[in-house]
Order: C-alpha cells, then sequence, then structure tokens
C-alpha cells in the first residue's frame, strides 16, 4: 500500500518532526509549519523533538549555544571545520524523512514543502 494511504479509502495523517533545540526560534518555526499545514488542509501530526539523543541518533548535530543564539543561518553557515554534508538541527522530517535542516525555511519554501502532501494536488506524495 503507497505511503500515506491506508485501507478503506482514507487518509493517514502525515507524521511531521521538528528536531530542534527549546528556543523561541523554534517554537515559531513550530508555529509556522501548524498553520502552514493546516491552511493546505493536510492531515498531519506533528511533534517536537528536542531530546540530545534522539537528534543524535538521526545523525542531527545541535550546535547551539547556551544563553546567545545568533540565529540558525549565521551559525550554519559554511566555515572551515564545518562538515559540509552534516545535518544540523533545526530539522524538518516528514514521515521518517529529513526533508530540510540547518535553517528553518522561508515561509513560501515552507508551504511549497508541504503542499507536497496537500489533498488534490498532483504530484501529491500520498
Amino acid at each position: 500500500m503507497p505511503a500515506g494511504k491506508k485501507g478503506g479509502g482514507g487518509i493517514e495523517p502525515i507524521h511531521i518532526q521538528l528536531y530542534s533545540s527549546q528556543c523561541g526560534r523554534n517554537e515559531f518555526y513550530l508555529r509556522r509549519i501548524d498553520e502552514t499545514a493546516r491552511r493546505l488542509g493536510l492531515e498531519y501530526c506533528l511533534e517536537q523533538v528536542t531530546d540530545e539523543a534522539a537528534l543524535e541518533e538521526r545523525g542531527i548535530d545541535l550546535d547551539c549555544l547556551k544563553g546567545y543564539c545568533p540565529g540558525c543561518r549565521q551559525k550554519h553557515a559554511p566555515r572551515p571545520g564545518r562538515e559540509p554534508d552534516a545535518v544540523y538541527a533545526p530539522a524538518l522530517a516528514i514521515n521518517g524523512e529529513i526533508v530540510f535542516s540547518d535553517y528553518p525555511p522561508d515561509d513560501r519554501g515552507l508551504e511549497k514543502l508541504l503542499e507536497r502532501w496537500a489533498p488534490g494536488v498532483a504530484g501529491s506524495a500520498l
């Protein structure tokens, strides 16, 4: 049976996980994900994963500074010593697949990403 479908013709909710630190910026990101998914009419469950062991298990580096945050874009900019293929929090996973990492996408990028799972969209991941 294809992912996103369940028996009886019903739609199985997509599982959206935000792997992140506990900070106000990530709380805002989580709200944006929720609002965008709702606006697109998605059937979904949304979870924020902040447990460092869970992030490490997924291969996601939590490179946050304690007490000061210059922002994800600044913190994860290419620089000497940074692994080119490293995945940094915040990382967004849909149905277990990491689809975005290092910093939150802008509003249009988030919408474009999530609309793949919207009902009635041609090429939908459902």
